[in-house]
């Protein structure tokens, strides 16, 4: 009886042991590439394929510029190889870190000509740099390209797979491109009112005019509200696009004071193309109905 019992722990030893031994190697195998948002995490995994494992510091659904991270998820955010980021200030609280564990980070924004928000808010106006650079099918290319570039140096076996796939990826990313210029051409001048300002490199891109309903990262006051409103009847805006990602009763406010339609788009979206496509055929569904 007990040279059964101690054959059987013998066993569950060895069984405890090959289990810990294959079981997270299996797990950790692939590199692990981290994103700050989910669009770039797609651009990943296009160019990777299944080489590598993305991990993404701001989940689907989070406001991107609060969100913080549980202790557990910044360890494991350590252990990648290379963080693709945008140069936002909510980075910064981590970045330290992930550098003392020599994490490579790379801003993909740098070298970008960006954009500067411009936000009137009742009597002063508010300005920041704009990192919604992924909006720009013609921006996203640059980007892609730096993604693959940076990932043939760390993993330079895959170097071919990557470039080939970089290649298939802009060839993509063009028709993409071109065919929103054809689809949205006739409706160029249009101001599109948005809860929150992440349309701007779209609008550019475009030919359109951005108006944020958001003031400094909040809801607007009542004043503001009202300025809001008159703008918006003055360059005469027909619907509101607001993102699930932000409080949007102002926009609501807005909506039902000047009787807008309202459409709900995530800018932060993890399928790049199924995400731009929705925006273009909002656009057009409505304005084409009112020509």
């Amino acid at each position: 009886m007990l040279q059964g019992i101690s054959m059987r722990k013998i066993v569950l030893f060895f069984v405890v042991i090959l289990a810990s031994c294959f079981a997270p190697a299996n797990q950790s195998s692939k590199p692990i590439v981290l994103v700050t948002i989910p669009p770039y995490a797609y651009f990943v995994e296009q160019i990777a394929g299944d080489t590598v494992a993305t991990e993404i510091f701001v989940p689907a659904g989070a406001n991107p510029h609060t969100y913080e991270p549980t202790p557990k998820q910044v360890e494991k955010f350590a252990q990648a190889k290379i963080w693709f980021r945008l140069g936002d200030p909510i980075e910064q609280k981590i970045l330290p870190f992930l550098r003392e564990r020599q994490v490579k980070d790379v801003t993909l924004s740098k070298d970008l000509s960006l954009l500067t928000g411009t936000h009137t808010c009742g009597d002063h106006v508010h300005e920041a740099k704009d990192l919604h650079v992924w909006l720009d099918p013609h921006l996203a290319l640059k980007q892609i390209r730096k993604i693959s570039e940076e990932l043939s140096l760390i993993l330079p076996e895959h170097k071919k797979l990557f470039e080939q796939n970089t290649l298939e990826l802009a060839q993509k990313l063009q028709a993409l491109d071109q065919e929103i210029q054809t689809k949205l051409r006739s409706y160029e001048g249009i101001t599109l009112m948005v809860s929150h300002p992440a349309l701007g490199y779209y609008c550019k891109r475009y030919g359109f005019h951005q108006l944020s309903i958001e003031c400094e990262g909040k809801d607007p006051l009542p004043q503001q509200v009202a300025h809001v409103v008159k703008e918006a009847e003055e360059k005469d805006v027909k619907l509101i696009f607001i993102e699930p990602q932000y409080n949007n009763k102002g926009a609501a406010l807005i909506a039902e004071k000047l009787d807008l339609p309202i459409y709900q788009i995530d800018p932060y979206a993890l399928d790049y193309f199924d995400m731009m496509n929705t925006l273009s055929k909002s656009i057009v569904n409505y304005y084409g109905h009112q020509e």
